[in-house]
């Protein structure tokens, strides 16, 4: 497959385009006008980085993320850039979620943060939250 992956610094899904995204848990029924951000990706950084299709993945807990895909499948396209979305996996705790990674992290739950990720990303995890690996 031809995939780059680039740190993507202040524009993607910035605080300066679509600052709603980082303030959802306090809005969780906010409707959102993702359009600054969407336009910004499909007028510069699709065009100077070659990007043909966007990776999303099913959004079934988090409103305001659900709402930024849809406006994604709407306006990519008319810069003919394709959305592609990507079923969420599941586990025993249910889908997936970076959102209840972090909760778990945050309630220092690392039991459920390994059903979350891999043993690497779990490892990772722990040297970066100064959590003895062997927890």
């Amino acid at each position: 497959m031809n995939v780059r992956v680039f740190e993507c610094g202040e524009f993607m899904a910035s605080t300066k385009t679509f600052p709603e995204y980082f303030s959802k848990d306090l809005n969780k029924e906010y409707r959102v006008d993702a359009s600054k951000d969407i336009l910004t990706f499909c007028q510069y950084v699709a065009p100077a980085l070659g990007i043909t299709k966007r990776f999303v993945g099913t959004e079934n807990r988090d409103f305001v993320t659900r709402q930024y895909n849809s406006q994604l499948k709407m306006i990519l396209p008319m810069y003919g850039i394709e959305v592609m979305e990507i079923d969420r996996i599941e586990n025993s705790m249910g889908d997936i979620s970076a959102h209840l990674t972090r909760d778990f992290i945050s309630k220092n739950d690392w039991n459920s943060v390994g059903k979350m990720v891999s043993e690497y990303a779990l490892i990772e995890l722990k040297k970066f939250y100064g959590v003895d690996c062997h927890e």
